[in-house]
């Protein structure tokens, strides 16, 4: 399966062998590829959340770091009963913590984004957070060849093209944020 990395240069309008972000053989890369993928995963954390269930086997549950909010709790199909089997759950977001009034349940969360779950997600997320990425890969690129001198004898890059991408990505990036919709539910 491809990484995310993979995924962004399929789109990327610069061949990989002159492109700026990947080390050249014996030479590092002129920009960095991994700071700038964290930089966009911190800028595009708050539109971008990621479901999760835990399964909670005490009154408190410590929830993980950047986790935005508890949805429900349900008990765990340990006991056999007849009935509703949602839980009264309380969501404390200062101290991540989940309060239930009874257990073992499963719990459903919200939590932001992290450089880990680039390469698991998928559908319109991925589609965001490419997007983005490929637009400040692009801004980027621009910046540092714009004021080199490009006369050489065999080949040259167009940066029209570059500045197209660019332009056409973040269009698209700024239509796709205004139709986010961000589904929490609190207690």
């Amino acid at each position: 399966m491809a990484t995310f990395k993979d995924k962004l240069f399929v789109e990327y309008p610069i061949p990989e062998g002159i492109t700026s972000w990947l080390p050249k053989p014996g030479k590092q890369a002129v920009i960095d590829i991994d700071k700038l993928i964290e930089t966009v995963v911190e800028e595009v954390a708050s539109d971008v959340l990621i479901t999760e269930h835990m399964e909670a086997t005490g009154m408190i549950t410590q929830l993980p770091e950047g986790t935005i909010s508890c949805g429900s709790a349900m008990l765990s199909g340990i006991y056999p009963f007849q009935g509703n089997r949602l839980v009264k759950v309380t969501y404390d977001a200062s101290s991540r913590r989940a309060y239930l009034r009874y257990y073992p349940a499963v719990l459903t969360y919200q939590r932001k984004i992290k450089v880990s779950d680039l390469d698991n997600i998928d559908g319109d997320r991925l589609i965001y957070v490419k997007t983005y990425c490929l637009w400040k890969m692009a801004e980027r690129e621009l910046a540092i060849l714009k004021p080199v001198n490009m006369n050489v004898d065999n080949g040259q890059i167009d940066l029209s093209v570059l500045e197209k991408f660019r332009d056409d990505k973040k269009d698209y990036y700024l239509t796709m944020k205004n139709e986010i919709l961000i589904y929490n539910s609190v207690n």
